[in-house]
C-alpha cells in the first residue's frame, strides 16, 4: 500500500525513501496546509509509526493501492494499472479513481465511498478549566478569507467590546492549535454553498476536543454531525451570533451543557478515533475492493484502461466547472480570465 504525494521530493526532502519516517511532533504545523500534506503525508507518517505496512512515493505504483490526491497522476503512463483510492477532500466530485475518500457527508451517498474526517490540527491545546463559564475572549482560527466579510467589521468588534468580549482572529496556522486562552470559537464562511457542501466539521471537532463551546454558520457537515442548540450554536450573521454570545453569557449551565456533551462526542472524532477509522478502512472497504480489482479480466483491464484516458481529459474540466460554480459570478470571471490568458498564450 502506497500513499502518493506528488510534490514529496520538493516539500517533503526527509522522506527520501519510501520507507522514511519522522516524528509528525516535529514537523511545523505550517506545513500542514495542503491537501497532500494533511490527507497523505501526515496520514503515511501516522500509520508507520503503528508499524503498518505503508510506503510512500511520489508516483503511482502498479498492482498496488495508491492513496493520492493529485489528479495529474491519472495522466501517467499505465495509471490503468495501479488502483487508486482517490482523496476528494473540498472538491466536487472527482470522476476518477476506483475508490474514493470524502469528508464531507453530503458526498458519502454514492457508492464506493467512504466518509472519513479529516485530521485534527495537531497538538490542540485544551481550554483552561480554570476561566470557567464567563466570556471574555472570542476567536475566529484560520485564513482571514474564508471568514464572512461581515464578521470582519468593526461594528461587530465594538458590539463584542460593548458585552465585555475580546475579539480575536489568528489567521498564522502556527496558532490554529491554541484553546487554552478561548471562552468561544466562531467559524462563518463567506463562501457559496457549492463550496460550503464540501467542507468537514473540523472546527466543530476541535471545539469538542478543547472544550471550547462553537459559534459555527449552517453548514451540512456541522448539521450532519452536531445537535444545534446542545453541542455547538448555529449563526447565520453577527446580529445572531452578539444574541448567542449574550445569551451563554446569562446562562451558565447551557455552556457547560454543551462543553460537556462536546466532550462526550470528542473521543469518537480525536486523533486516535481518526487513526482507527483509516485502519479499518483500509483492511475492509478499500482492500475488499481491491482483491476483486486483481481478479479482472483482460477485457475489463482494456475497458479501465480507455476509462482512465476518458478520465485523463474530464477530470480537469470537472474541477474548473466546480471552481467555477464554487467562486460565484465573480468567481467565473476571474476564471473565465485565467483560461483566456492561458489560450492567448498558446
Amino acid at each position: 500500500m502506497y500513499f502518493v504525494a506528488q510534490d514529496l521530493r520538493r516539500l517533503w526532502p526527509e522522506l527520501n525513501g519510501p520507507d522514511a519516517w519522522l516524528d509528525l511532533r516535529h514537523v511545523h504545523p505550517t506545513r500542514l496546509h495542503t491537501n497532500e500534506s494533511i490527507w497523505i503525508v501526515s496520514t503515511y507518517l501516522r500509520l508507520k509509526a503503528r508499524k503498518l505496512s505503508v510506503k510512500i512515493v511520489d508516483h503511482l505504483v502498479p498492482d498496488a493501492i495508491n492513496i493520492c490526491a493529485a489528479e495529474s497522476l491519472i495522466r501517467t503512463t499505465a495509471s490503468h494499472r495501479a488502483f487508486i483510492v482517490a482523496v476528494q477532500a473540498d472538491r466536487g466530485n472527482l470522476g476518477w479513481g476506483d475508490y474514493t475518500l470524502v469528508q464531507s457527508p453530503v458526498h458519502a451517498r454514492r457508492s464506493g465511498t467512504c466518509l472519513i474526517d479529516c485530521w485534527p490540527q495537531p497538538g490542540l491545546l485544551a481550554r483552561d478549566p480554570a476561566r470557567g463559564v464567563e466570556i471574555r475572549r472570542m476567536a475566529y482560527l484560520g485564513f482571514l478569507d474564508n471568514l464572512a466579510p461581515a464578521f470582519r467589521s468593526e461594528p461587530f468588534r465594538r458590539e463584542l467590546t460593548a458585552l465585555g468580549v475580546e475579539w480575536v482572529v489568528r489567521e498564522k496556522a502556527a496558532d490554529w492549535h491554541d484553546y487554552s486562552d478561548l471562552d468561544l470559537c466562531l467559524a462563518v464562511r463567506g463562501t457559496s454553498d457549492v463550496w460550503i457542501r464540501t467542507k468537514p466539521a473540523t472546527k466543530l471537532f476541535h471545539s469538542w476536543i478543547t472544550g471550547c463551546p462553537a459559534l459555527l454558520g449552517p453548514e451540512p457537515a456541522y448539521q450532519y454531525w452536531g445537535e444545534r442548540g446542545r453541542d455547538y450554536l448555529e449563526v447565520n450573521n453577527p446580529t445572531e451570533a452578539i444574541e448567542a454570545v449574550r445569551m451563554l453569557q446569562g446562562n451558565g449551565t447551557l455552556y457547560r451543557s454543551i462543553q460537556e456533551r462536546g466532550r462526550a462526542k470528542a473521543a469518537d472524532h480525536d486523533e486516535g478515533a481518526v487513526e482507527r477509522h483509516w485502519i479499518g478502512v483500509i483492511s475492509g472497504p478499500i482492500w475488499d475492493t481491491f482483491t476483486r480489482w486483481r481478479t479482472d479480466r483482460p477485457g475489463t483491464i482494456l475497458l479501465r484502461a480507455a476509462t482512465r484516458r476518458v478520465e485523463h481529459v474530464t477530470a480537469p474540466i470537472r474541477r474548473h466547472i466546480f471552481f467555477l460554480k464554487a467562486g460565484g459570478v465573480s468567481g467565473m470571471r476571474q476564471r473565465l480570465r485565467k483560461l483566456a490568458r492561458r489560450v492567448r498564450s498558446r
